[in-house]
C-alpha cells in the first residue's frame, strides 16, 4: 500500500477506487437523513432499475471530474 500520510483523501478515493471497488467514509459531518436518503437512492438505482435506465445515466467519457478535484 502507498504511504497516505500528507496526501489530500479525495485523491487517494479517487486512486483507490477503482482498483479495490468500493469505499465508505466516516465522520464527514453530513446530516444522518441525507446519508439514508442517498443509500436508498443508490439501492433503488442498483436493485430495481432496469439495464437499459442505468445506461442512460452513464456520464460522457468526457465528463468533467467531481469540482473538489
Amino acid at each position: 500500500m502507498t504511504r497516505m500520510a500528507g496526501r489530500k483523501p479525495e485523491i487517494l478515493l479517487v486512486k483507490l477506487v477503482p482498483s479495490i471497488g468500493s469505499s465508505q467514509v466516516v465522520n464527514h459531518g453530513a446530516p444522518l437523513g441525507l446519508m439514508t436518503r442517498a443509500i436508498e437512492l443508490s439501492r433503488t438505482f442498483f436493485e430495481t432499475l432496469p439495464s437499459e435506465e442505468k445506461l442512460k445515466r452513464v456520464p460522457n467519457s468526457g465528463a468533467p471530474l467531481p469540482c473538489w478535484l
